[in-house]
């Protein structure tokens, strides 16, 4: 089902959606459908090939008309594990969305990120975590930075061969960290 979502012999960009666009009178005041579909005809330019990962698994409407109007290949939950979305993520060129969960797979996978907002402080908080050199986008003014944020993604993949072992070595260290967590909570619990 996938193959017929992304053409895997050639790069693509995914792109996702945020917590924050819940609806068109959720937390954001600008139209879902002309903000991405400007944003992804941009990113088009530079990969053509771009693939969304929905988080409202197909049931936010503007999104739906986006992929349906761009003839863009999407990825949920309905027709991809969590699983399978890390190697679609491994093979991307770059993850953009404000989704949490998401964006920790993408770094797992070693691809690099471009967030936005959520309705939460999650994916800012992501950036410090990893020590993140690229800029993070407020998603309530989204719309207004669209050209700066595809020039991050053209930066972005301008130093990929240099952020990909950074992403790598912070995730080694944080599963370090991890064990060592575990450890202490073992040790504790066997007192």
């Amino acid at each position: 089902p996938l193959k017929k979502q992304i053409d895997f012999s050639r790069p693509y960009i995914c792109i996702g959606d945020s917590s924050a666009i819940r609806n068109a009178y959720g937390q954001i005041k600008w139209n879902v459908y002309k903000v991405y579909r400007i944003l992804i005809r941009g990113l088009q330019k530079i990969i053509p090939q771009v693939v969304f990962v929905d988080g409202f698994s197909g049931t936010h409407k503007d999104i739906n008309r986006v992929v349906r109007d761009l003839g863009i290949g999407r990825v949920n939950l309905n027709n991809c594990s969590y699983h399978d979305l890390y190697y679609v993520l491994k093979r991307a060129s770059v993850f953009i969305s404000g989704r949490w969960h998401a964006s920790i797979l993408s770094v797992l996978a070693s691809t690099p990120i471009v967030s936005w907002g959520a309705d939460s402080h999650k994916t800012r908080s992501l950036y410090e975590l990893l020590d993140y050199p690229y800029r993070f986008f407020d998603i309530a003014t989204l719309p207004a930075n669209i050209d700066i944020l595809i020039n991050e993604v053209k930066q972005i993949l301008t130093d990929s061969s240099r952020i990909k072992p950074l992403l790598k070595e912070k995730c080694k260290e944080y599963s370090r960290a991890s064990e060592e967590n575990a450890g202490v909570l073992i040790k504790y619990e066997e007192q």
